[in-house]
């Protein structure tokens, strides 16, 4: 707690130099734990659902456009990635040439 206190929880957990107790979870990644101290809590400094909400509103209006295009993209790609891992047989030609694609989009700068 100590951490959170002076906001310095995110750098402590990147640097792997705490041992931290975790109770009624997995790992720091289930859910958006690790995603709301770090990048809430820590770096924006918000406490509160509302002051989460302004933050975010924020952000969408900081990054304009792109925050949308990088939403649409994201969940399109996914979308892709786990419907061709749910039907195409991985060894099949048709899966071969639609994960060259993913790779081709995710590698590619954005």
């Amino acid at each position: 707690m100590t951490a959170i206190d002076y906001e310095i929880f995110d750098d402590l957990l990147i640097g792997n130099f705490m041992k931290t107790t975790l109770h009624k979870m997995g790992s720091l990644y289930d859910g958006d734990f690790a995603f709301a101290v770090t990048k809430f809590g820590d770096n924006g400094r918000v406490k509160t659902h509302r002051e989460v909400d302004a933050y975010l509103r924020e952000y969408r209006r900081r990054a304009g456009v792109d925050w949308y295009y990088h939403r649409l993209y994201e969940n399109v790609v996914d979308r892709v990635r786990s419907t061709a891992i749910a039907y195409l047989p991985r060894e099949s030609p048709t899966w071969r040439a639609a994960y060259h694609v993913y790779r081709l989009l995710i590698a590619s700068p954005h």
